[in-house]
């Protein structure tokens, strides 16, 4: 019996440190409301949930943040992973199940393209939504898995016009989907495009030579921005899309996707059949797409001309929805939402780059994959112009390919196989996904700060919060910034 005691005690001894070894995740949930609570259920760890905390701008929530550390046991390696909706007694209205490899960090579940919002009955018979994302990121990033919960927002522009019927255009805050086409990935010559890709830098060259396969899923994780189709964006809030269509020189039938630098993306006709049948049936609803050429290789695509565009309007924006193809949208801003919806044109397509407020630049939006500082301090700046430009844009996402090509290659070297395995052969591997919830939860915040609620206040056009992965995060705030607004401007007339 001694010598089995002792034979257990010296078992536990040399298991030990392998015992406290593992993989942290970062948690960051965004709750809206009592009715749903992001929860991560982290095996061998713990259950962390991060209910709803108001923040300063209304009923907003704050986002939060946690960290699990998922660690190996005795023969156990691949720990499961559970990102969940949860109700107030704590009884699991979603669940979305991954398993981690606590040697690697390595994750198997739903690729980042499958990982869609779910919309769902909640207890007070409402929907809801739960929007999430699972990243595998090497140092400086690591693991990262977000949640974000709240209602579904697909008629959220009809509850303004009925609470502000005199609510104007120019007091809007849009929720925004940046390059909103790249839901998916349309591309005919994938390894001409991984040549491109890998050839093109000093530091994907070195990572694509490091032996790893590389294929479509590469080029999915540098250029795929968005999750959902067009419609589904619109059901968790997004009334603004950054769409640019154009098609290869070499195609004689002239059929224009979605292009992001040499990469395609969506169709233009789904994206707009889409927006048409999210319209059609909610018909209180608006939205504005601006047709804009920025970002596409010019040398391979044309970017469709005003009467192209006008042409695929006209084929697939139906009657009972109506379009209004303009060069300024500032004629917009005296008219209410009421009449705009009203008005038998509830599509605004703006063509065209010219005389917006933009906060992007590409210094400041690649400066780092973990530090928000030089994107806050962009945002404040653009706030602080004054002029008539036909609307602000705030983006919000950091731009991860960027930043990484001009400022991480010495961190790349110091490990490559994992990096190019996480960058060039993982299904969870989008770098842009990857810093979304490290990214989110410092802008997000910083708009509820009373110096940004300040400036969004004096700007005299519509405000467009543009980001990454829509979700009803985004949109929670870009209804309280709005109905913030209105509420301010009633006061000081």
């Amino acid at each position: 019996m001694k010598k089995i005691v002792l034979l257990s005690a010296a078992l536990t001894f040399l298991w030990l440190p392998i015992a406290l070894a593992g993989k942290d995740v970062t948690l960051t949930g965004y709750g809206d409301g009592t009715l749903q609570t992001p929860t991560f259920d982290c095996e061998g760890d713990g259950v962390y949930a991060l209910p709803y905390q108001k923040s300063t701008l209304g009923e907003v929530g704050k986002v939060r943040t946690a960290k699990c550390t998922l660690s190996p046991g005795f023969f156990i390696i691949n720990r499961d992973f559970h990102l969940q909706s949860r109700d107030a007694n704590g009884a699991q209205l979603q669940d979305i199940l991954y398993k981690i490899n606590t040697t690697t960090g390595a994750i198997a579940g739903n690729a980042v393209l499958q990982q869609q919002g779910h919309v769902f009955s909640l207890p007070d018979g409402t929907e809801g939504v739960m929007n999430y994302g699972m990243s595998h990121a090497s140092s400086p990033i690591t693991n990262q898995a977000y949640i974000y919960t709240g209602p579904r927002q697909n008629s959220w522009m009809s509850h303004l016009q009925t609470q502000y019927p005199d609510l104007k255009f120019a007091d809007l805050v849009l929720p925004g989907s940046h390059d909103a086409g790249m839901y998916e990935m349309t591309l005919q010559d994938t390894q001409n495009a991984v040549a491109q890709l890998c050839g093109s830098n000093a530091v994907l060259d070195p990572l694509c030579k490091a032996g790893v396969s590389v294929g479509a899923q590469a080029l999915e994780n540098f250029s795929i921005t968005q999750k959902d189709a067009s419609a589904a964006q619109m059901d968790f809030g997004t009334r603004y899309f950054d769409f640019r269509p154009a098609y290869l020189k070499t195609d004689t039938s002239k059929t224009a996707f979605h292009v992001h630098n040499f990469i395609t993306g969506a169709s233009f006709e789904d994206f707009l059949k889409g927006v048409n049948q999210f319209l059609g049936e909610n018909t209180q609803e608006i939205a504005v797409v601006q047709i804009k050429d920025s970002g596409i290789q010019d040398s391979t695509f044309q970017p469709l001309s005003k009467a192209e565009v006008q042409t695929y309007l006209l084929q697939y924006i139906t009657a009972n929805v109506g379009y209004d193809l303009v060069d300024d949208i500032q004629p917009y801003n005296d008219k209410t939402l009421k009449q705009i919806a009203g008005s038998g044109k509830r599509l605004i397509v703006l063509y065209g780059n010219s005389n917006v407020n933009d906060s992007y630049s590409d210094a400041a939006y690649s400066q780092s994959l973990t530090d928000a500082s030089s994107i806050i301090a962009s945002l404040e700046k653009t706030l602080a112009k004054t002029g008539a430009f036909q609307f602000t844009m705030l983006q919000l996402q950091d731009t991860g390919s960027g930043a990484l090509i001009n400022h991480y290659l010495p961190v790349i070297l110091k490990n490559p196989t994992s990096w190019a395995n996480n960058l060039l052969a993982s299904g969870t591997g989008n770098i842009l996904q990857a810093t979304k919830p490290l990214f989110d939860t410092q802008t997000y915040s910083w708009l509820t700060t009373q110096t940004a609620l300040d400036a969004i206040v004096q700007q005299t056009n519509m405000v467009v919060l543009l980001n990454d992965f829509v979700e009803v995060g985004l949109s929670a705030h870009a209804i309280g910034l709005t109905t913030y607004r209105y509420n301010q401007r009633k006061t000081l007339q």
